[in-house]
């Protein structure tokens, strides 16, 4: 049996803060983790595969590519599929920043939309009430644009949380309160 995994690297030269991530193949999805993506065997009929990325941002060129994995784990590549994303109207904000919790107060989830001038390290975590770290949502690098993140508490009790976002020199505090 055949498997499967789908690999992408950013190609866009002119997106200075992404020159790190130039020539390095990253893996989205494989047949360790999505099982679409196992072989089917010795069959008599095309199969296709579909994948959609959603870990995009406007403005920036992919490259992806589709590998079989044999059983002795050698990898061969298909053909190299180039993707620009565009979107009608799309804006780098203008502001870093929390954008306002919905809703809040909440219960069950919450949306926790922020803004990135810039390109870089970010870091979205909850502390509680005493300052204590509750869970760390994000960490990692993330393009500039408007980036969503939707919460649902698991075993806390109602109260008030600090949401945290830090991104390079930058830092923003919101207030949000889980009822239930």
């Amino acid at each position: 049996m055949v498997k499967r995994e789908i690999e992408k690297k950013i190609m866009d030269t002119t997106c200075l803060t992404a020159l790190s991530w130039q020539g390095n193949w990253e893996e989205i999805a494989g047949y360790i983790t999505d099982s679409r993506l196992q072989g089917q065997g010795s069959v008599t009929y095309r199969t296709e595969y579909q994948f959609t990325d959603k870990a995009v941002q406007p403005g920036v060129t992919y490259e992806y590519r589709l590998g079989d994995v044999d059983y002795n784990g050698k990898v061969t590549w298909h053909k190299k599929l180039e993707v620009k994303v565009e979107a009608e109207g799309a804006k780098i904000p203008t502001e870093f920043g929390l954008q306002r919790a919905y809703p809040n107060p909440f219960n069950p989830v919450v949306t926790l939309s922020y803004g990135l001038k810039e390109a870089g390290h970010t870091t979205l975590q909850v502390y509680n009430i005493r300052r204590q770290l509750v869970e760390t949502f994000i960490s990692a690098y993330q393009l500039a644009g408007t980036h969503d993140f939707t919460w649902q508490p698991v075993n806390l009790s109602a109260g008030v949380y600090i949401v945290r976002l830090e991104s390079g020199r930058k830092t923003n505090l919101q207030k949000i309160v889980f009822v239930k």
